[in-house]
């Protein structure tokens, strides 16, 4: 079996020593030059954890030296996990291939998405913004990604992200573009006096709003800059950690400014209180931004550029819009999807997603794993953009690419000698999630007569419908769904190709799939009916994700 057995795996303890970080500048496609680098100073001082390259990873036209295609296709391979950000000229945008929202673009390189919050599996909590300021195209929510300019409502979701009262902050924030106003108030200006007037009011936004322990930039005129540690405390609340802000150059530049710099970090998420907000250099300055209801300082004049004032109601901070259309069979159209009514953890856009468990990404598709699995190869089949469920998906492009990913799941399951049984739950779900879990084939013959018997432990008069064919889904049977209702159900889709469908009309267990599959016809595992209660350590999620990529990479349909 290809991949993890996590009944053969101890749950490991993660020792927080501090995390080796290094930092590039912009690279322009100088790879061969970047990783020689990484590779000297690591021979030198040991192995760093992770390589976080701000500014622009490619050339403006999408150049990259010729190494880069042996870093893609493996004939040479990466010495570090690298993240890097997205394009900032249309020239780029090419080099992210199917990537368009995040994802690997070879072994070891991944590109972070347009903006968001990650949690690495070593603890380090990074917020990434990606591209630049282009004021014309600003306010224009509705542009593909991956963004040269990023939107107003890319910079509002971290904006109001930070605004949560459950937020902590972030250890890292890495941008393409020096912020505005950032050199103000500094008793040392950069060594490039055009840097001083850097214009990127969104990154100034989210990063008085995320308050990071460190901003990481590049771009501008290209100089190494090291601002003086600024503080981020508003009167009247309690003290906050300080920010410090490097500004890189580009690698190889023939100014020989510093473009590589490294620096230990300890997680905050290991760190007390005390620790974070009680040593202050004798040099911190003022926040650059303005603090409580000032900041003006980096707020353009016009009102479409101002961030954060209206709450982000989708991954791209607005709902999404669709077109009212015949469904082709003279009913009323289906109702669009209902924005999320608080955070969601599955926009892949959105900074909630854990991406270290996304093991494919398609046009409008991804796939992921079950955070606390059932099994370490249980997976869901989500769609990118928030859509809530099933009935609320138009025909076209992301039903043919879940029935890609459906198909391809079952084959792949197959070569393993396994089964799989998958089920959606409409119930108190804000996105659709497509549960797909493997089973032994030996199993299989059992899963419907498991669904009854759990179903009349609830009630006696538990109710199923089994759909006449594999041709027949829920979207038929409530086709004629009108008046923008979006009713409640549990839908499971057998190995067999039986679908069995029950219509909730009063409370609903939430586990009630995983019950079932848990039980002791199925997996006989009933300690693993509960996913907070099988949830392991992030790199051992990590590992899982890994091998479960690399095993399903020849049934991939985003491959092929």
């Amino acid at each position: 079996d290809s991949c993890i057995d996590p009944s053969q795996h101890q749950p490991i303890t993660l020792i927080m020593a501090p995390i080796r970080v290094l930092v590039a500048g912009d690279v322009n496609g100088q790879v061969a030059k970047l990783y020689k680098r990484v590779a000297n100073v690591q021979k030198k001082s040991g192995n760093f954890d992770v390589l976080l390259c701000s500014g622009s990873f490619f050339g403006d036209d999408g150049f990259a030296d010729d190494s880069w295609p042996k870093y893609v296709s493996g004939e040479l391979q990466v010495p570090i996990t690298t993240y890097i950000l997205g394009p900032t000229t249309d020239g780029q945008k090419t080099k992210y291939g199917k990537a368009q929202r995040g994802g690997d673009l070879c072994e070891n390189v991944m590109y972070l998405g347009q903006q968001g919050v990650y949690v690495m599996p070593n603890g380090l909590k990074l917020a990434y913004l990606s591209g630049v300021f282009d004021p014309a195209v600003h306010a224009i929510e509705d542009r593909p990604e991956p963004r040269v300019g990023y939107s107003k409502a890319d910079v509002d979701a971290l904006v109001n992200f930070a605004e949560r009262p459950s937020y902590t902050g972030v250890d890292v924030f890495l941008t393409s573009k020096w912020p505005s106003a950032v050199c103000q108030g500094a008793p040392a200006p950069p060594s490039d006096a055009r840097a001083a007037g850097s214009i990127d009011p969104g990154a100034a936004a989210a990063a008085k709003a995320l308050r990071p322990r460190y901003h990481l930039a590049s771009g501008g005129p290209g100089v190494y800059y090291e601002r003086a540690p600024y503080c981020n405390n508003i009167p009247g609340l309690p003290p906050r950690n300080i920010t410090r802000f490097f500004g890189l150059g580009a690698v190889g530049n023939a100014g020989k400014e510093k473009w590589l710099y490294a620096f230990n970090c300890e997680p905050m998420s290991t760190l007390e209180v005390s620790e974070l907000v009680g040593q202050r250099p004798s040099e911190t300055t003022g926040n650059p931004y303005g603090t409580g209801t000032q900041g003006g300082a980096v707020r353009p004049t016009t009102n479409s550029f101002f961030f954060g004032e209206q709450r982000a109601r989708g991954p791209e901070g607005g709902p999404h819009k669709r077109r009212r259309q015949d469904n082709g069979h003279g009913a009323a159209p289906r109702p669009g999807p209902r924005p999320p009514t608080g955070p969601c953890w599955f926009c892949l856009g959105g900074p909630d997603v854990e991406k270290h468990l996304v093991t494919s990404i398609g046009k409008q598709v991804y796939l992921a794993l079950a955070k606390g699995g059932l099994t370490a190869d249980h997976v869901m089949i989500l769609p990118i953009q928030h859509i809530p469920s099933t009935l609320a998906l138009e025909e076209g492009e992301i039903l043919q690419e879940i029935e890609a990913y459906k198909t391809a799941l079952r084959e792949f399951f197959k070569s393993q000698g396994k089964a799989c049984v998958m089920w959606e739950r409409n119930v108190r779900s804000q996105h659709l999630q497509l549960q797909v879990c493997p089973i032994p084939e030996d199993k299989a013959s059992g899963v419907a007569d498991a669904m009854r018997e759990h179903g009349l432990t609830l009630s006696p008069n538990f109710k199923w419908e089994e759909l006449d064919d594999a041709t027949t889904g829920v979207r038929d049977v409530f086709r004629d769904l009108s008046g923008g209702k979006d009713p409640p159900y549990f839908h499971a889709m057998l190995p067999d190709g039986t679908q069995m469908l029950h219509r909730v009309d009063r409370g609903f267990p939430l586990q009630f799939g995983r019950a079932v599959m848990a039980g002791p016809r199925i997996l006989n595992a009933p300690d693993r009916v509960d996913w907070k209660l099988c949830k392991v350590e992030k790199d051992v999620e990590a590992a899982y994700a890994k091998e479960f990529r690399a095993a399903f990479k020849p049934f991939d349909p985003s491959l092929k």
